[in-house]
């Protein structure tokens, strides 16, 4: 970044020194100054210059601090234990992570003070004690920003799409639990900053909180449903040298924006009273917000865009739109096949509702019940509901952009009309063809299978769960693999 940054702990005086490390500050005060001993210094800061008792006190703190470091390396993760004992274990690493927190501010060790926040936001996580968890990871953000005020350093993004994960977490818990349908978080947000240090108010969108901007303008709108041939033109647009957001780019290279869409169909779409309460009254998703999430695209195709075609193309006037056709039937037959029928199942349901699914699965389905509550009124079936649904969509398009400035592309694709719509040389190779709907029902297959193996976990059927994580391993290790995989 260019610039080193100084973390003080108290009031620095005028002319004062200040002083400046290389060396590992967890390590005691013999071997810090043998480190030292190659460079002919010898350091006299505050620390350094304890009287032997109180050095010997920090110097077992630090290795304190050094062992509980290494021993909360293997338990960052968000996932919630099921059984027992694993509780009782993460309730007592809860304690610790604060305990960890107090030694080192107590020692003024600065310079760890986000890992030690972000430890304590997960350990609180794995005991769904979100208050502190969001607090913590809140904290760690507010301090990364000293160094990243613009939080663009990937240390600064995860704290901040944690803090995002945790408030949505946090305020579903406040939901089920008071009965009032005025409840807001007025107070429980009242020690949440935004990026730029302002407290967080009450019913703060999470898109206001970042800092993204657009990097190359908006330049084709695919708004045919998902499964029309999306991936295909995903494909193509790619090779004619569009960065293309689709579906697949939120789940495998970074699911951490999936509550913003989760957030975007609830302010747009939703009532009042079946939004999230701290979005009540929040203002709809346009220009400014879409220009963040898909801040790094040229390009849109697939779901979630789809959903937005009538706010797309009024952010986006200038922009060509393609409209992926198929037949309702067969685009209905690929729906049930590979995507309905497991996010229509009681089990998808039942893990949403007890926030049984770890990160990121349990936002993902959490996602698709807002995105197909929006668009079809949650139909997972072939259904005169659904196919009016699709209709409608399709009709609306046709009915807000000018013909000049609309493509009809599909059944049939080919290079050269999208190349002559969109001015482009026609690719000397045939047209792309992602036929991925055996990939989609294997991806989907894993998912059910997961969400199986958590929701037997979680009703006290460990064989069961065994079992299944056994017979369906190759099914989730690949769901896995795709769903988290980072390109």
């Amino acid at each position: 970044m260019g610039r080193r940054i100084v973390y003080a702990n108290r009031r620095i005086e005028e002319g004062e020194e200040i002083f400046a490390t290389y060396i590992p500050l967890l390590h005691g005060h013999e071997a810090r100054q043998r480190r030292l001993d190659q460079y002919g210094f010898k350091c006299t800061c505050d620390a350094c210059a304890l009287e032997t008792e109180a050095r010997q006190t920090s110097d077992q703190r630090r290795q304190d601090l050094q062992k509980a470091f290494a021993a909360f390396e293997s338990q960052l993760t968000l996932s919630v234990p099921q059984s027992v004992v694993g509780k009782r274990k993460a309730r007592k690493n809860a304690d610790a992570s604060t305990q960890l927190v107090q030694q080192l501010e107590e020692e003024g060790l600065a310079d760890y003070y986000v890992k030690a926040y972000h430890i304590a936001a997960i350990a609180h996580a794995r005991i769904e004690d979100w208050k502190p968890a969001t607090l913590w990871a809140n904290k760690g953000f507010e301090t990364s920003l000293l160094a990243d005020p613009n939080a663009r350093s990937a240390g600064a993004r995860e704290l901040q799409a944690l803090t995002n994960h945790l408030i949505i977490k946090w305020n579903d818990q406040l939901r089920r639990n008071t009965s009032s349908a005025r409840f807001d978080m007025s107070d429980t947000l009242a020690d949440v900053k935004d990026v730029d240090g302002r407290r967080k108010t009450p019913g703060t969108r999470l898109i206001d909180r970042d800092q993204r901007v657009r990097t190359k303008p908006m330049r084709v709108l695919v708004l045919g449903m998902c499964r029309t041939g999306t991936s295909s033109i995903r494909l193509a647009l790619q090779k004619l040298g569009y960065k293309t957001h689709h579906m697949d780019a939120v789940i495998e290279e970074d699911p951490t924006q999936l509550p913003y869409w989760q957030e975007a169909v609830e302010v747009t779409f939703f009532p009042d009273q079946e939004r999230q309460v701290h979005l009540r009254g929040q203002p709809p998703y346009g220009r400014a917000e879409f220009d963040k999430l898909l801040a790094n695209y040229d390009a849109v195709t697939d779901f979630p865009c789809a959903l937005y075609a009538e706010q797309l193309v009024k952010a986006y006037p200038d922009a060509k739109v393609v409209l992926t056709n198929r037949d309702y039937d067969s685009w209905a037959r690929s729906m049930e096949d590979a995507i309905w029928w497991v996010f229509g199942s009681r089990l998808s349901y039942f893990c949403a509702a007890t926030n049984l699914a770890p990160w990121p699965l349990g936002d993902f389905i959490r996602f698709n019940h807002a995105y197909f509550k929006a668009h079809s009124n949650s139909q997972y079936r072939n259904s005169p509901e659904a196919k009016a649904a699709f209709d409608k969509h399709y009709a609306s398009v046709r009915s807000i952009v000018p013909r000049e400035n609309l493509l009809e592309f599909g059944p049939q694709f080919e290079w050269e009309p999208l190349c002559e719509f969109l001015g482009k040389e026609v690719p000397n190779e045939p047209y792309p063809w992602a036929n991925d709907g055996q990939a989609m029902k294997k991806r989907v297959r894993g998912l059910w299978a997961l969400l199986a193996v958590y929701a037997g976990g979680s009703i006290g059927a460990p064989v069961a769960m065994a079992w299944a994580a056994w017979r369906w391993r190759d099914t989730i290790s690949g769901f896995l693999g795709s769903i988290l995989r980072r390109n």
